[in-house]
């Protein structure tokens, strides 16, 4: 079975113990439901009053969704950044099935053995049945462990030497790893621990640009204004988050540039932007302009 991954310092993290208790018991509970239904980290409308037993339900779910740990969707809610400490719903399956191709293994070699343990023709020439010694290593277990090993990820066996990650079949790209690298950059420049390039940010980068359309500029434009802005800067922590998240970063910073320029314009005494805001507007407003003269 799939496990949870909880960091240690998990209930010392900043979202996470400014939580009520309800909100904090309905948050694990539905880390534990996904992972037992394989959603994906997906908490539909209708499963929720079945995950935990907490009062107020739907108020207690939009206190998540006000810690940034839930994100509304249209059947449900999904936890967020669920999939990039948990293994996905095909991983789990293919290893499940792995599992059991193992032990059919097993029952067919052990079987093969007592037959011929069993077969009269194959009794030695002094009379001794030679025993038949069954290697444990094919043995599994169908117990589950205590506690998951920390060494080993969520989707492999315990006491089986972990797999390595699945090539990335698509060739190098240069737009694909400047956009990644910068985003890491600017994370680890910003006082976090710096973040692994994976194949699921490379595709998120390579989806931008082929399928949504986004041009290299416009994307370093976004990276770079969501990690100078103190909300979005730990809000987008990873290039699939960005992605998702790239429409409402623009509508933000088109915001707060047209405010700018309004108060520009009409030369009315109004609160000044900050510094961060400042540069925030000043990138997204180069993206605005690449985007109007593409448009045209």
């Amino acid at each position: 079975m799939p496990w949870v991954r909880l960091d240690d310092r998990f209930p010392s993290h900043r979202k996470i113990s400014l939580l009520s208790d309800r909100a904090f018991r309905l948050h694990v509970s539905a880390l534990c439901w996904s992972s037992e239904n394989l959603t994906e980290g997906l908490v539909p409308n209708e499963n929720l009053t079945r995950i935990a037993h907490v009062r107020d339900m739907k108020a207690t779910a939009k206190e998540l969704e006000a810690r940034g740990l839930w994100e509304r969707v249209d059947d449900g809610w999904q936890i967020h950044d669920y999939l990039e400490y948990n293994p996905s719903r095909a991983a789990v399956q293919a290893d499940r099935e792995r599992n059991a191709a193992r032990q059919q293994g097993f029952r067919d070699r052990k079987k093969a053995a007592d037959a011929k343990k069993a077969a009269p023709d194959k009794i030695e020439r002094n009379g001794v049945t030679p025993p038949v010694t069954e290697d444990p290593r094919n043995a599994v277990s169908n117990g589950a462990p205590s506690r998951p090993v920390p060494t080993t990820s969520s989707n492999e066996e315990v006491g089986e030497r972990p797999q390595p990650e699945a090539a990335d079949p698509q060739p190098i790209r240069v737009d694909v790893e400047r956009a990644c690298q910068t985003l890491a950059d600017l994370i680890e420049a910003n006082g976090c621990r710096r973040p692994t390039i994976t194949k699921r940010w490379r595709d998120a980068a390579r989806l931008m640009i082929d399928k949504d359309g986004r041009t290299l500029d416009e994307i370093l434009g976004a990276i770079r204004w969501c990690q100078a802005d103190e909300f979005w800067r730990s809000n987008v922590m990873a290039m699939p988050k960005l992605r998702a998240q790239y429409d409402r970063l623009r509508l933000e910073a088109q915001r707060k540039r047209n405010a700018s320029s309004q108060l520009a314009a009409t030369g009315t005494n109004g609160p000044a932007l900050s510094g961060t805001d400042a540069r925030v507007a000043e990138h997204y407003a180069v993206i605005a302009q690449m985007e109007a003269e593409r448009n045209h």
